[in-house]
């Protein structure tokens, strides 16, 4: 019992030293970058999304049948483009997956009635 205390009063003198500070706040920066790279692809083309939407919603007729699909594939379609046209190369279908997702999820908080 006595060595936890006498570890565990190590442990809390160098974490109140300068080194410890200097530590503890270099290991909360690597993981916020960490966390900050994992972020999904679809973040990085919410205005094409946002766009690709709302285009979808002007350009697919409501009286199409599956329209919502039909939407949702303009969108896919439009939003994969700009993708491919920034990388350069194909999208994979691990990506095309995760756009899909990112317009599934924007489709929600997008008002396509008053255009905002």
């Amino acid at each position: 019992m006595d060595i936890l205390k006498t570890i565990l009063a190590l442990v809390f003198e160098f974490l109140n030293s300068g080194a410890g500070i200097a530590t503890v706040a270099s290991a909360t920066l690597l993981l916020l970058n960490y966390v900050n790279t994992k972020k999904p692809l679809w973040t990085k083309y919410r205005g094409a999304i946002l766009s690709a939407i709302k285009q979808a919603e002007k350009a697919i007729p409501n009286d199409t049948e599956n329209k919502g699909l039909a939407k949702l594939d303009f969108a896919l379609r439009y939003v994969v483009k700009v993708h491919e046209d920034l990388k350069g190369r194909d999208a994979s279908v691990k990506e095309i997956a995760e756009i899909k997702d990112g317009i599934n999820l924007m489709h929600d908080t997008v008002d396509t009635t008053r255009g905002v």
